[in-house]
């Protein structure tokens, strides 16, 4: 009874200490960087972000079918959730805007598009199989990130896991069979 206890104690424990909400705040399980989690809660409503590898992908079909790149940009804004910043950028290319200066308020996560259609934009070469690339990458990237972030993840549980795992293993086996070689009285 006292032992079932002192596990139910510990597992309790050790979500306390391990949960985002515990006393170390998000100490013990971090969320990636994006929009979510308390941060972005406390901002306003959660923006969609797109998939960048899908807007590469996207980008290249568009090129490839003859789009300039102010068309691609547009194209993007008004099909894509969470594009809509390229709309901005896109006028302002229309308008003879530098490169560079076109691209400054756009969202970070928007880089590689920017990286790999500034190339078609400056040379005028079709850039199809460079942004097919560039989304390749972008996706192998991903893959990258989200296993190191299982690996992580599989590191903290062993903790929570074993003070609750240790504790039923010693009640389950180990007493018992310690209670059987007790002699009778």
């Amino acid at each position: 009874m006292t032992g079932a206890f002192l596990a139910g104690v510990l597992a309790a424990a050790a979500l306390w200490v391990f949960l985002p909400s515990g006393p170390r705040g998000n100490a013990g399980l971090r969320r990636s960087e994006g929009a979510s989690g308390p941060a972005a809660s406390r901002a306003g409503p959660r923006r969609e972000s797109a998939d960048v590898a899908l807007l590469l992908e996207l980008s290249a079909s568009l090129l490839a079918a003859g789009q300039p790149v102010p068309g691609v940009l547009t194209h993007l804004a008004e099909t894509v959730p969470g594009c809509a910043d390229l709309r901005r950028v896109a006028r302002a290319l229309e308008l003879s805007v530098p490169w560079e200066r076109a691209w400054e308020g756009a969202p970070v996560p928007f880089r590689p598009l920017a990286q790999a259609l500034g190339f078609t934009h400056r040379s005028g070469a079709a850039a199809a199989t460079l942004l097919r690339t560039t989304a390749a990458e972008q996706r192998r990237s991903a893959v990258r990130r989200a296993e190191k972030e299982a690996a992580a993840l599989a590191v903290r549980l062993v903790v929570p896991l074993g003070v609750c795992a240790l504790p039923a293993f010693v009640c389950i086996g180990i007493v018992p069979l310690v209670v059987s070689l007790l002699p009778d009285m």
